[in-house]
This record gives structure tokens, sequence and C-alpha cells, in this order.
């Protein structure tokens, strides 16, 4: 499937998965499949819906090589779980990534 028409499929996906278990708030990132990386940009996307959102909870992807050291983990995969890790102590730091504090988005340091 090409690219842009997976992004459409998946992110139907996601917004239906959210409405049935009852969640109406779904941020994309707007990030290509198959060449993430956990770069500022990635991270600064995902601190921008931390500090909306104000999550107390965070779950992501494995960020490690390998799943249990027997097989390898993929490569976006590993850049979604670390950039999503980076991003919530990042959320909490106001001189990291101040443009967001500026514009309105408060620090959250509440994931516990």
């Amino acid at each position: 499937m090409d690219p842009e028409e997976a992004r459409s499929v998946r992110e139907a996906e996601q917004l239906e998965s959210a409405r049935i278990v009852g969640v109406d708030t779904v941020d994309f990132l707007g990030l290509a499949d198959g060449v993430l990386s956990a770069e500022s940009d990635c991270v600064a996307r995902s601190v921008r819906p931390y500090r909306r959102h104000r999550p107390e909870i965070v779950i992501t992807n494995n960020f490690r090589d390998t799943w249990g050291g027997l097989n390898l983990n993929q490569a976006d995969h590993i850049a979604t779980g670390r950039a999503t890790s980076d991003a919530v102590r990042d959320a909490a730091n106001r001189w990291v990534f101040n443009d967001q504090i500026v514009e309105g988005l408060e620090r959250w340091d509440g994931v516990q």
C-alpha cells in the first residue's frame, strides 16, 4: 500500500478504535511512516499534545533494539518509543521547546 494511502487507512483505524473505547480526541503528528527518528522535531511534536492534554499515564512502544534479546525491533517503533519517553521528560521543562510555552502551552510534569 502506498504510504499516503496507508496514512489515511491507519488514521481512520485509530479514530474508530478511539471512538469504540470512548476517546474523543486523537492527535496525529503528521510524520512519515518508515523513516521516523527520535530527533528534536519528532520530540517537539510529541511534547505539544502532552502539554495540551496533560495526561497522567503514557503508554508507548518498546524502545529497545530487541524483544527480550531475541527478535529485532522495528526502527520506527524504537524511534517512537524513545521520542515518547523524551517528550514526557521534556514536556516538564519550560526551557525545552519554549516556543510552545510562549504560545500558551504550560509545561506538564504530571505523568506518573
